[in-house]
């Protein structure tokens, strides 16, 4: 009916990503609850919001999944190691959703609440087909406590387990074929809690809660987050092959975070960083079972003290392979660990040994003239260093192998741009917007997968969220010099490109093109194809841009040489599984099945043939 009201925000939950508010009105029609646990697969919805700024706008679809994690809720602040207690076990359907129905009902055919729409996954930021909602079940209880309490007080059991995007890759590295067993794998058991006091061990696979069986973590999750400090649940778990069963008792979530996080949170304050796990595609691509990713060293820390830097990776801790903290979850992104450059070193080791041997020639010639003049044979004066043809000719020799050396490095060098980092009209920082809030590269960088470039986003494209968003609220941004941006003012900037009055709501029709500096640059001879390698092959952005989503101002990471690129295409394997772009390598495929290899490298396929890249 178009009315509109000023809310009272009675309380929010970032570990669902739910708000309870308030609004005084009276004749307002109210959702009858449904529950989102006899939700079928299957079974029809619809979905209502307000998308694109348009009208209340109804969709139908049907419900593609249940239990989905998509690792979009980012809720790691204030626990130790930045570990992540988001809870994330979403309703998927494939009812379209866009930009502007989140908080809006997903709803079945008779008009009960089963969802809210929270989240798509799109290439291009708009409906693909894949639309998820929090199931109602979670969503009662939340609200309840933030009702109550004005915040969630959530039971905890106190075990770690695999994170739902490593969960099956985790059960191979144990020897457990994915699928076989059904369940949760504990990882992990926090000293004092609920699950210690109910006997569990690292290793059981817990597999029902109150009776009801548990298919993924992301299930388990949310059935926990059901319940209060206090209630008793009944866990049916598998150990050593037989099934046993136990009485919980789960305790708060206070109780729960100072066991584990006091000693955890000191111990990286003293570390003075922060870490995460290495990527699947990482760990094929250096030959690594295990292993850390650093991703930030704070002034002050151990880290920084010794010189660890970010991007380095720790595989062995006391000879034994690192792990990631338990709970923790993996990052969109990872770097390639940074190679030391020995160069200075060698060069000057070689200059110390060429004044050594000239000086044991000249001592030889010494001792030579000594014996000579006491054997009485008689020789012609010395010849000067200068003078001597043999010396200079040596010396010749080396001069130009020396500077040619020199010369070609400084030829192949040419144009590359390693660390380029030049000042835009706005500062955009890529750690605001694919960090913390976990915008995917492909919402700006849509042509990536569908073409040849990676296109700088249109103004518009920015003003998706900016219409709403006009001021920054977040943690300081700070340039490399050490100055601090102000957020607001950047906003402010990207106002008066659009043409966009913040007071008045709408466009003026003054807006003008902003001129961003390009960064990446490759030589007008090389052909690069962004969806050949992204969409195709599943390379990571972070693979050739670093930790894009850990940088203030994006600088050029690597220095795409085509050295670099050859290595690259030498180690990176290619995924064949569920891949129809390689199906034409039959043999590969049979060889593969055959157990005649494990993998096939890019070169392999021809990767690192001239016409490939230089047509």
């Amino acid at each position: 009916d178009r009315r509109s009201f000023t809310a009272e925000l009675v309380g929010r939950d970032q570990n669902t990503d739910l708000a309870l508010l308030k609004v005084k009105a009276k004749g307002l029609p109210v959702v009858k609850m449904g529950n989102s646990d006899s939700v079928q697969v299957g079974e029809w919805v619809l979905a209502i919001g307000y998308p694109f700024s348009l009208n209340t706008t109804v969709t139908a679809g049907i419900v593609s999944a249940k239990g989905r994690s998509i690792g979009i809720i980012n809720s790691s602040e204030g626990n130790p190691a930045g570990q992540s207690s988001a809870i994330e076990s979403f309703i998927q359907t494939d009812a379209a959703i866009n930009p502007g129905n989140s908080g809006g009902a997903l709803v079945n055919l008779r008009g009960e609440l089963i969802g809210i729409n929270t989240a798509i996954a799109s290439m291009t930021g708009s409906y693909a087909g894949y639309a998820f909602a929090i199931p109602v079940s979670l969503v009662n209880k939340i609200l309840q406590d933030l009702k109550e309490f004005g915040t969630v007080k959530r039971g905890m059991l106190g075990v770690s387990f695999p994170a739902p995007s490593v969960e099956d890759q985790y059960l191979k590295q144990q020897g457990i074929t994915p699928g076989s067993v059904r369940g949760v794998f504990v990882t992990g058991i926090q000293e004092g809690s609920a699950a210690a006091s109910a006997g569990l061990e690292e290793g059981d696979i817990i597999q029902k809660i109150d009776g009801i069986e548990i298919f993924s973590s992301a299930e388990f999750s949310e059935r926990i987050a059901r319940h209060r400090p206090g209630d008793k649940i009944k866990l049916s778990y598998l150990r050593n092959g037989k099934v046993r069963d136990a009485s919980v008792t789960l305790k708060g979530e206070e109780t729960s975070t100072a066991l584990a996080g006091d000693s955890l949170r000191e111990i990286y304050n003293k570390l003075g960083a922060t870490m995460s796990p290495l990527s699947a595609d990482l760990k094929e691509r250096l030959n690594l079972r295990a292993g850390v990713l650093v991703t930030e060293v704070r002034r002050g820390g151990f880290f920084h003290q010794v010189g660890i830097p970010p991007g380095t990776i720790i595989t062995y801790i006391n000879a034994e392979a690192s792990k990631p903290a338990p709970g923790a979850t993996p990052g969109a992104a990872t770097a390639d660990a940074p190679s030391e450059d020995n160069s200075l070193l060698f060069g000057i080791l070689a200059l110390v040994l060429a004044i050594v041997t000239l000086i044991l020639l000249q001592i030889n010639a010494n001792l030579k003239k000594l014996t000579d003049e006491k054997e009485g044979v008689v020789r012609g004066e010395p010849v000067a260093f200068w003078k001597n043809k043999a010396y200079m000719s040596t010396l010749t020799i080396l001069f130009f192998i020396v500077a040619g050396y020199f010369f070609a490095q400084g030829a192949i060098g040419l144009g590359r741009q390693t660390n380029y980092q030049p000042e835009q009209p706005i500062y955009y920082s890529h750690k605001v917007h694919a960090g913390i809030n976990q915008v995917n590269c492909l919402y700006c960088h849509g042509s990536a997968m569908e073409g040849k470039h990676a296109n700088i986003p249109s103004v518009n494209v920015c003003m998706n969220c900016h219409m709403a968003i006009n001021e920054y609220k977040g943690e300081k941004i700070i340039r490399e010099d050490g100055s601090e941006v102000n957020g607001t003012a950047e906003i402010q900037k990207l106002y008066q490109y659009a043409g966009w009055d913040p007071a008045a709501n709408k466009y003026t029709g003054k807006g003008k093109p902003i001129e961003w500096i390009k960064i990446h640059s490759l030589p007008d001879h090389v052909y690069f194809n962004h969806s050949q390698h992204t969409k195709a092959g599943g390379v990571q952005c972070q693979t050739c841009h670093g930790e894009i989503q850990n940088m203030g101002e994006v600088y050029q990471f690597s220095n795409l040489s085509m050295g670099w690129c050859i290595n690259c295409h030498r180690e990176t394997k290619v995924k064949f599984q569920e891949n129809g772009f390689y199906s034409m390598y039959e043999k590969f495929h049979n060889d593969i099945k055959n157990g005649k290899m494990d993998s096939v490298t890019v070169e392999k396929i021809g990767g690192t043939e001239c016409q490939k890249c230089h047509y």
